[in-house]
């Protein structure tokens, strides 16, 4: 299977609905987890909303995962669940670790967003490893060695419109996997980065249309 773990829809800053942008990625991927971007730990009650909306999402064989994003002063993060319907607590997390137990609490797993970027965790993650089920690393750079953490890595488009899904996914060695047994091979190790497209024209791509969107006509 080849899930693109990282692709952003309207419900953010990204171009299409989700229906729209999972039509896009048929044929590319065999399924991609949803993770626009939430702004803070005190809006996690809009993700029920969000992953019901994720969850009429249905083409057959497509598997689709919900999740979303968020920034920490240390970089961006993500989390993706196996399950649509799940409560989400109408409370503030304080720190990393609050957050880490909210995400493993609902069977989710928690990943680095783009280490090796600007908005990345970067060298912090040898001191906040113990945080991470997996590292996101597309693009990909060689300033230090992410392999010496011994933690699983995966890849995702970071897509914004329904063009660039599928530039960078996650290869599982098995067809038609669930939810929970995606997650459970990423935890485990037994996925593979797979960078199909150059980075630079994953946002060259995207830019384009984003700002079609953004400026008025």
């Amino acid at each position: 299977m080849r899930i693109d773990m990282h692709v952003h829809t309207c419900l953010s800053d990204g171009l299409s609905s989700p229906l729209k942008t999972a039509k896009g990625a048929l044929g590319k991927v065999d399924g991609l987890a949803f993770t626009d971007h939430i702004n803070s730990m005190d809006q996690l009650k809009i993700l029920e909303r969000r992953f019901k909306i994720y969850g009429s999402v249905k083409f057959d064989g497509f598997t689709i995962l919900p999740g979303f994003e968020l920034s920490f002063d240390f970089g961006h993060v993500l989390a993706v669940f196996p399950d649509f319907n799940l409560s989400f607590p109408n409370r503030i997390l304080h720190d990393i670790w609050e957050f880490r137990e909210f995400v493993k609490g609902c069977g989710g797993i928690i990943i680095a967003a783009h280490i090796f970027r600007s908005s990345g965790i970067g060298r912090r993650v040898f001191e906040l490893k113990r945080v991470f089920d997996a590292l996101e690393v597309y693009p990909f750079s060689d300033v230090f060695d992410v392999y010496s953490l011994k933690i699983p890595l995966i890849a995702g488009s970071d897509s914004h419109t329904p063009y660039t899904v599928g530039f960078a996914y996650t290869y599982i060695p098995h067809s038609n996997c669930s939810g929970d047994e995606i997650l459970h091979s990423i935890v485990s190790g037994r996925v593979l980065p797979v960078m199909r497209k150059p980075y630079i024209l994953r946002k060259l791509m995207d830019a384009p249309h984003i700002l079609s969107k953004l400026i008025p006509k």
